[in-house]
């Protein structure tokens, strides 16, 4: 169940992970506090607050998951200054928890962004902001009781190592699948099957509105043609950028999945793809930062 001593090739894996998952850890808390000093700032405002703001409130919490799972991937620099893995053991068991609730936690809410952006879309239906915020409640509470269920049936041995982080016993693999990746996988699915609706019908109406609106410009006086124009272009580049929040934890989670899964199937992946599965959803912190950086003026 441990790693020790930690062998020469594992190492350069481990420190590449490491780089990337503190990248991403401090820009997700970076994120994370500046919209926290907007939710604050802004709760005086009479015009559209950020607080009541569902995408923000929405790409909050993916943030946050994706901290807590980036910081359980950091947590091998723990491991490297040892120079062994050491489980059972409390650090063992935090990096563990930390990957596990985070991996739960981004899947739900991406989900929850690829649903709202079908709700609006699609079906033109709007959720209200309590309706929303349960919810997101829910969705935590959800990823919590997924990751402490495996440890009440079996508390002393759950999280050991796993390749090269601590994760799930592997003889206990049937848990891993049915409070783990089995949720990962849904949402997946289920993400990829809203995006591809989402995407269809959106592109049909913006073919419908767009010429409408050119042939009411110019019967249309002052610049309200122009403007029903550039607004509805709007729409469309937020419905857009809104999805590839959910396509970002689909390209940055399938492999490692994958590989688990495989693992479950009787052909383990090796150290080698673990590793760079495991760097690859690291990296979804910083992406989902950069994607917000990009374009958080269209949703202000």
């Amino acid at each position: 169940m441990s790693i020790s001593p930690l062998p020469d090739q594992m190492r350069p894996g481990m420190i590449v992970l490491c780089v990337f998952a503190f990248i991403s850890c401090l820009a997700t808390l970076g994120l994370m506090g500046f919209l926290l000093f907007r939710f604050i700032a802004d709760r005086n405002e009479t015009r559209s607050p950020l607080y009541k703001n569902q995408y923000m409130i929405l790409i909050f919490s993916l943030v946050l998951a994706d901290f807590q799972c980036d910081l359980g991937f950091f947590l091998d620099v723990m491991w490297l200054h040892r120079g062994e893995i050491i489980a059972p053991s409390v650090g063992c068991w935090i990096q563990a928890w930390l990957v596990n609730v985070g991996d739960l936690g981004s899947g739900f809410f991406v989900l929850a962004i690829a649903a709202h952006t079908f709700s609006n879309v699609v079906f033109g239906h709007k959720i209200g902001l309590r309706s929303l915020l349960l919810g997101s409640v829910a969705l935590w509470v959800m990823a919590l009781v997924l990751t402490l269920a495996p440890i009440f049936m079996h508390p002393s041995d759950i999280f050991v190592t796993q390749g090269n982080w601590c994760s799930i016993n592997a003889k206990y693999d049937i848990l891993r699948l049915y409070f783990h990746y089995i949720w990962v996988f849904i949402a997946e699915g289920l993400v990829v099957i809203m995006y591809l609706t989402t995407f269809i019908v959106l592109r049909k109406r913006m073919g419908t509105i767009l010429p409408q609106l050119g042939q009411r410009s110019g019967t249309t006086s002052g610049a309200e043609g122009p403007q029903n124009n550039t607004k509805t272009k709007k729409i469309s580049r937020a419905t857009m950028y809104m999805i590839l929040y959910p396509l970002i934890y689909v390209v940055t989670t399938l492999p490692l999945a994958a590989g688990r899964i495989s693992g479950l199937a009787g052909k383990s992946p090796t150290k080698t793809y673990l590793i760079a599965g495991g760097t690859l959803m690291a990296c979804g912190g910083w992406m989902n930062v950069l994607l917000y950086s990009i374009t958080r003026r269209i949703f202000i």
